[in-house]
């Protein structure tokens, strides 16, 4: 008699009651959105590293093309000092000019010279740039004088700290400047 009720007992336990698999789903479920929220901010971050990494490539690009032509910095703002009538240009006033700024700016799906530009004149100087992601949305310079009275070995010239920006959104609801990557040259005018 004892036999059968264990063997009853056993085949009556041989399966899940449906509280069991409720509960074990709610287990589950409670395990996989934090599963789920940490691969997503994993991508997420992942993204963000890829841009970075674009960003510093489309800047050392441009910083060695200028610093490759430091040497004749003198040279190309002569020339746009004739071409302007504008004796005070400076190194400024060119990597800032709208033109060349906007040319910069362009999204084009081919690498492309881009001529520096004096008060809108397109100069014989170029800077060849690659094509910006599709999710970059700037890529400007921005020139701080050096103050160079109290060194010595900049009192030969003047000086500027070129401020290369770059800015990105990783989502098309992100403000266009909501990731920046800013890199510095310092070029001898």
């Amino acid at each position: 008699m004892m036999a059968k009720q264990v063997a009853f007992m056993l085949q009556r336990r041989s399966g899940f009651s449906i509280v069991e698999v409720l509960v074990a789903l709610a287990v589950i479920s409670l395990a996989l959105g934090p599963l789920i929220n940490l691969l997503s901010s994993s991508n997420r971050a992942s993204n963000a590293s890829i841009y970075e990494v674009m960003a510093v490539h489309y800047a050392s690009e441009l910083a060695e093309q200028l610093e490759r032509l430091s040497g004749k910095l003198g040279e190309i703002l002569a020339d746009a000092r004739i071409r302007t009538g504008n004796p005070g240009l400076t190194l400024e006033d060119l990597l800032t000019d709208n033109g060349f700024t906007n040319e910069l700016r362009a999204h084009n799906d081919q690498p492309r010279a881009v001529p520096f530009q004096a008060q809108g004149i397109p100069l014989e100087v170029s800077l060849f740039v690659s094509s910006l992601h599709q999710h970059f949305t700037e890529r400007k310079f921005d020139l701080r004088q050096l103050n160079n009275s109290a060194t010595t070995w900049l009192k030969t010239g003047r000086y500027w700290d070129v401020k290369i920006t770059f800015c990105w959104r990783i989502m098309s609801s992100d403000a266009p400047d909501s990731h920046k990557a800013e890199f510095s040259v310092i070029l001898k005018e």
